[in-house]
């Protein structure tokens, strides 16, 4: 199999190998299993982590202090995010409810139930006024986040799962995807169906819309393995990635990432290679060579000139997006780390560990 990659050069001298001086991190210890989620508020003040203990925590990113320890979701798979003003967090789990958290004293302000089975994915509006949850009951259902009351039901055909929702970066749309092979936008304010999206021929892990809002990217499952892009108003289909051919099995792409900018995509196959690919022309430009082990994770920065990828290999690695170059290696953890982002400031790299630690990078 052929792939298109990037060519980075490793200078070797006499005296020794030549390399990024080690990354300084810091500790963050108090999860009894897998730390799942590790991100950080809009500032950059404070990062919230979920582990495999069901257990939220919230941590202080300067001083690396716990502020605050936000028990109560009943099944040990949990996830979370802030709101964009970093006020309060919000929580999915597969106990089939979503909390919202105030941040500065840990309450639990709401709890969402009326799913019949697990969130598998949820969103918070731009404003921080509505929160969407997806479940395999085939529904999606959005919230109004200060009064906890549901506002609308978003049903898709019974034998759905909905694997991933999102909102538009107005507020004004909301996209769903899973087993039924269609991606839908909804109006977030009416319930309404304004379009479906027809292509893919097996289920959906993914959908997301560019920060524009005026695109959507989709990847297919096992019987697909493509990725694509797909104009919102219209819901015509712009352009369709997919894997190289294999002894005649074409690679799965597993999960795609839009540059804040949407003229390019990483795509990571299922063969562990990553891709990058001009959005536009749907043309492959980098590959980023490296990992041995399976990648579960890649974020852009801000400025969308760097990507960092979370790999089985327990690294986490940031890499130039032009050239494909690996730029630095983050090493440290004993476990898989299953996922690395960026500070707002893009000066620091969170990483979630499966050795039940999460790690803050300083990287200037």
């Amino acid at each position: 199999m052929k792939h298109f990659v990037c060519v980075a050069v490793v200078l070797l001298v006499s005296v020794g190998y030549l390399q990024a001086a080690e990354v300084p991190f810091v500790e963050l210890k108090g999860h009894t299993g897998w730390v799942s989620t590790a991100v950080f508020s809009s500032d950059g003040k404070k990062i919230v982590t979920t582990g495999l203990d069901g257990i939220v925590r919230i941590w202080d990113a300067k001083s690396d202090k716990e502020l605050h320890k936000l028990e109560g979701h009943e099944e040990h798979f949990v996830s979370a995010l802030f709101s964009p003003d970093g006020k309060i967090i919000v929580t999915g789990s597969y106990d089939g409810t979503a909390r919202i958290w105030d941040v500065e004293s840990g309450k639990n302000l709401h709890t969402f139930a009326g799913h019949t089975d697990r969130v598998y994915s949820f969103d918070i509006s731009p404003d921080g006024k509505k929160v969407v949850t997806a479940n395999i009951d085939g529904t999606a259902r959005i919230w109004d986040a200060e009064s906890g009351k549901e506002l609308q039901t978003l049903e898709e055909p019974k034998e759905n799962w909905i694997t991933a929702t999102a909102f538009s970066p107005d507020g004004k749309k909301i996209v769903t995807a899973g087993l039924s092979r269609v991606v839908r936008i909804w109006d977030a304010e009416s319930g309404k169906e304004l379009q479906t999206l027809v292509g893919h021929t097996d289920r959906l892990w993914a959908a997301a819309f560019s920060l524009d809002g005026k695109k959507i990217v989709t990847v297919g499952g096992d019987g697909d393995r493509t990725a694509r892009i797909w104009d919102v108003e219209s819901g015509k289909e712009l352009q369709k990635f997919e894997g190289d051919i294999d002894d005649g099995n074409k690679d799965m792409i597993n999960f795609v990432v839009l540059s804040p900018d949407g003229k390019k995509i990483v795509t990571v196959m299922s063969n562990n290679i990553v891709q990058i690919w001009d959005a536009e022309l749907g043309k492959k430009l980098c590959g980023l060579i490296g990992h041995t082990g399976s990648i579960y994770s890649v974020v852009f920065s801000s400025d969308g000139k760097k990507v960092v990828t979370a790999s089985g290999d327990r690294t986490a690695r940031i890499w130039d997006v032009d050239t494909g170059k690996e730029l630095q290696k983050l090493e440290g953890h004993t476990r898989a780390v299953g996922g690395a982002v960026f500070s707002p400031d893009d000066k620091k790299i969170i990483t979630a560990g499966r050795d039940n630690t999460a790690r803050i990078w300083t990287l200037e």
